[in-house]
């Protein structure tokens, strides 16, 4: 008796197409949970680290508060303006500018013109080391009070100072991304 092969063959079919069927259902459980794993990564919110120009982390509140982002541009300025020695009083100051009001410029500049020049002929240097700052929003002012060392020929010389800024808003650039102008400078010896 010769057995036909076909009840062979369609018995090895219908096990691979079992095989077939159980990977499929296989995969489609893995599809359904990385589906549902993408979906739920998606509806999550955003992590968002908020920081300084300084890239120091802030600590997250609803809005940065005025004062605080006032206060480091003034410090910057502040630092442009106060902080340099006899071969750098020139460009230190050039960059100061960008935190001066346009209707200003021409008087600072002029002021500080007869600063370069005694600085670089008698080799001064000076640094600001400001300890407070009040800021009033109303007024749109800033009083600061702090410790200057002003080093003349190589003697050193510490003074307090009290120094009064008024500020205006304007455009943010590049050099200034603050937008705070100062309007006018006010300075006493205490």
């Amino acid at each position: 008796m010769k057995t036909s092969a076909l009840p062979a063959i369609i018995g090895k079919l219908s096990h691979s197409v079992q095989f077939l069927k159980v990977f499929s259902l296989g995969l489609l459980a893995l599809l359904v949970i990385v589906a549902t794993g993408l979906v739920s990564l998606l509806e999550r919110e955003p992590v968002v680290v908020v920081t300084d120009s300084d890239s120091r982390v802030l600590r997250q509140v609803a809005l940065p508060k005025r004062e605080i982002q006032i206060e480091e541009a003034l410090r910057h300025y502040l630092d442009l303006r106060y902080r340099w020695d006899a071969k750098t009083v020139a460009a230190q100051l050039k960059l100061s500018e960008s935190f001066i009001a346009p209707v200003s410029l021409k008087a600072f500049r002029s002021a500080i013109q007869s600063v370069v020049q005694f600085s670089s002929s008698k080799g001064v240097s000076q640094r600001l080391f400001p300890s407070e700052m009040k800021i009033d929003l109303t007024k749109r002012t800033a009083q600061i009070t702090g410790d200057r060392i002003t080093a003349i020929q190589g003697v050193r010389v510490a003074a307090a100072l009290k120094l009064g800024l008024d500020f205006e808003y304007g455009a943010r650039t590049r050099e200034n991304p603050w937008g705070i102008y100062i309007t006018k400078e006010t300075e006493e010896g205490l």
